[in-house]
């Protein structure tokens, strides 16, 4: 299985997780860090990023800045999260049935990125 869903890349750096998330557009990276984590999964070496209780804590002090949006497909054989090997507070996920990017999805998906404070 290659990359699958549609992404639309957003913004920030959740790596680390300090109350100081960085809001910085860097396509390439964050392109590579979803194909890089797309191949661990396809590999079966997923790292599993981001999912300690120390994450956890700070997601919830901190609020999210996930570093992308994803919109995905509702099929719960595909979750982003695993497809990319991300982590709690990586991605924000939009989940459709069908990948559709009509009116409804795409302003919730603005709405996200005002919320979220994403470039």
């Amino acid at each position: 299985m290659q990359l699958i869903n549609k992404t639309v890349i957003i913004s920030g750096d959740s790596k680390k997780c300090q109350g100081n998330f960085k809001n910085r557009i860097d396509f390439k990276a964050i392109k590579k860090r979803l194909k890089d984590g797309n191949k661990r999964y396809v590999k079966d070496k997923p790292l599993q990023p981001n999912q300690s209780k120390e994450r956890r804590e700070c997601t919830e002090k901190n609020n999210q800045k996930p570093f992308a949006i994803v919109l995905s497909c509702a099929d719960s054989r595909v979750p982003p999260e695993l497809i990319f090997d991300t982590g709690i507070g990586d991605l924000f996920v939009w989940r459709v049935a069908g990948n559709i990017a009509d009116t409804y999805n795409i302003v919730n998906i603005e709405f996200t990125i005002k919320v979220l404070k994403c470039q």
